[in-house]
C-alpha cells in the first residue's frame, strides 16, 4: 500500500542480481519474434514451462517494481514483510527499560535517534525520488519497444495501448511543430520590433543633437542679456548718485545719459536674441518629444510583445508536457501490459535491471528507515518524558524557593 506521501510502506521485494534469472531463457529477438506467426505461442509456453514457484515470485516482483515505476502500485502484491531483525538494528533505541529510572534516559536516546533517523529518511526520501524518475523512464522505454518490435499476434493482442501510444506521439509531435513554428514566427516579429526602434532611435540622434545646440545658444543669450541689463543698472545708480551730489557736474551727466541710452539698446537687443533663442530651443524640444514619444511607443510595444511571447511560450510548454505526459503514460500503461499478459520477456526488461535494482534498494532503505523510527517502547519514552518534565518542575520550585 502506498503512504500519504506516496511512498511504500512495505519493504520491497529483493531483486538481487538475479532478475529475470529464473525465466527462460529466449534469444535476444524474442520481443519481435513473439509476435510473428506461432512465435507468440512458443513464447507462451516457454513462459509456462519455467518453474512455476520461482517464477511467480519473479514476475511479481518485476511487476511491483514496475508498477511503482509508473506509479500505479494500488496493492503490496509482491511486497514482502519487513525484516524486523534489520528495523530493530537500525532502529538503535537500545533495550526497553525494565525500571522507571531508566525510562528517563531512555526517552533522551529516543528524542536523539529519532532526530537522526529523520534526518536519514529525507535523504533517502530525495534518492528515491531520482530512482523512481529513472525507473519510471526505464518502464516507459518497454513500451516503447513495444510499439516498434511487435508484430503479429502480439501487436494485435496489445491494439489498443498500442494505438494510443502512437496517438499521443502524434499530438505530441503535432504541439512541437506548432511549438516550433510559433518560436520562429515569435523570433521573426521580436526581430523586426527591435529594428523598429533601432531605426526610431536612430531617426531621434539629430533632433538630440539639435536639442543640445538650441540649449547652449539659448543659454548663451539669457547670460548675454543678464549681462546687459547689469550694464544698465550700473549706470543707472551712478546717475542717481550724481543727482544727489551737492555739486552738480554737467558733462559728467550728459555722458551719462548717452551711456544710459546705449546700455538700454543693448539689452534690447540682447533681450531680442534671447527670445529668439528660446523659441528655437521650444521648437527643437516639441520635435525631440515627438520623435522620443515615438520612440517610447515602440519601445513599449517591444516589452508588450515579448510579455505576450512568453506568456505564449508557457502555454505551448504546458500543453507540451501535458502530450508529453499523456504520450509516457501511454507508454507505461503499454509496458505493464505486455508485462503482464507476459509478452515482454525478460530479454526486454535487461537495460532496464540496474534501474529496477536501484529502486528496489531505495524503496527498501527508505521503508526500514521509517519502520526503525516508530520502532521504540512508546509507554516507557512517554514515561521518561514525564519523569524528565517532572524533575524540570521540581528544579524550577526548588530554584524559587532558594530565591524568595
Amino acid at each position: 500500500m502506498l503512504m500519504h506521501d506516496g511512498h511504500c510502506a512495505l519493504a520491497p521485494p529483493d531483486l538481487g542480481d538475479d532478475l529475470g534469472d529464473d525465466l527462460p531463457d529466449l534469444d535476444d529477438g524474442d520481443l519481435a519474434d513473439a509476435g510473428s506467426g506461432n512465435g507468440h505461442a512458443v513464447a507462451a509456453a516457454a513462459w509456462e514451462a519455467a518453474p512455476q514457484t520461482k517464477y511467480a515470485i519473479e514476475h511479481k516482483r518485476l511487476m511491483w517494481l514496475c508498477k511503482v515505476a509508473a506509479g500505479r502500485e494500488d496493492d503490496a502484491d509482491g511486497a514482502p514483510e519487513l525484516d524486523f531483525d534489520q528495523v530493530e538494528k537500525l532502529a538503535a533505541y537500545g533495550e526497553s527499560p525494565n525500571s522507571p529510572l531508566l525510562a528517563a534516559p531512555y526517552a533522551v536516546r529516543v528524542f536523539s535517534r529519532k532526530r537522526t533517523l529523520r534526518e536519514q529518511d529525507e535523504k533517502q526520501s530525495a534518492a528515491l525520488a531520482e530512482c523512481i524518475a529513472t525507473a519510471r523512464r526505464a518502464v516507459a522505454d518497454i513500451g516503447a519497444r513495444c510499439v516498434h518490435e511487435l508484430s503479429g499476434e502480439a501487436a494485435s493482442d496489445l491494439s489498443g495501448e498500442i494505438a494510443r501510444v502512437r496517438a499521443a506521439e502524434e499530438t505530441s509531435a503535432d504541439r512541437a511543430d506548432v511549438q516550433e513554428l510559433a518560436e520562429e514566427t515569435d523570433a521573426a516579429e521580436y526581430e523586426a520590433a527591435g529594428d523598429a526602434v533601432a531605426a526610431a532611435e536612430e531617426a531621434a540622434a539629430p533632433f538630440a543633437e539639435k536639442h543640445e545646440k538650441a540649449e547652449r545658444r539659448a543659454a548663451k543669450r539669457n547670460r548675454d542679456r543678464d549681462r546687459a541689463m547689469a550694464a544698465l543698472k550700473r549706470v543707472e545708480i551712478e546717475i542717481r548718485a550724481l543727482a544727489s551730489a551737492t555739486e552738480p557736474n554737467a558733462g559728467r551727466q550728459a555722458e551719462l545719459e548717452d551711456q544710459r541710452q546705449q546700455r538700454e539698446t543693448e539689452l534690447a537687443e540682447a533681450e531680442a536674441k534671447a527670445r529668439s533663442a528660446g523659441d528655437a530651443l521650444a521648437k527643437a524640444q516639441a520635435a525631440l518629444d515627438e520623435k522620443l514619444a515615438h520612440l517610447r511607443q515602440l519601445q513599449a510595444k517591444k516589452e508588450q510583445l515579448l510579455e505576450d511571447q512568453l506568456e505564449r511560450r508557457r502555454q505551448y510548454e504546458a500543453e507540451m508536457a501535458t502530450a508529453e505526459g499523456e504520450h509516457e503514460t501511454a507508454l507505461l500503461d503499454l509496458a505493464l501490459q505486455a508485462l503482464k499478459r507476459r509478452i515482454a520477456t525478460k530479454q526486454s526488461v535487461e537495460k532496464q535491471r540496474e534501474s529496477l535494482q536501484a529502486l528496489e534498494q531505495a524503496l527498501r532503505q527508505q521503508a526500514h528507515t521509517r519502520a526503525a523510527i516508530d520502532a521504540y517502547d512508546h509507554d516507557a519514552a512517554r514515561t521518561g518524558m514525564m519523569t524528565l518534565g517532572g524533575a524540570a518542575g521540581l528544579l524550577v520550585l526548588i530554584l524559587l524557593w532558594l530565591i524568595v
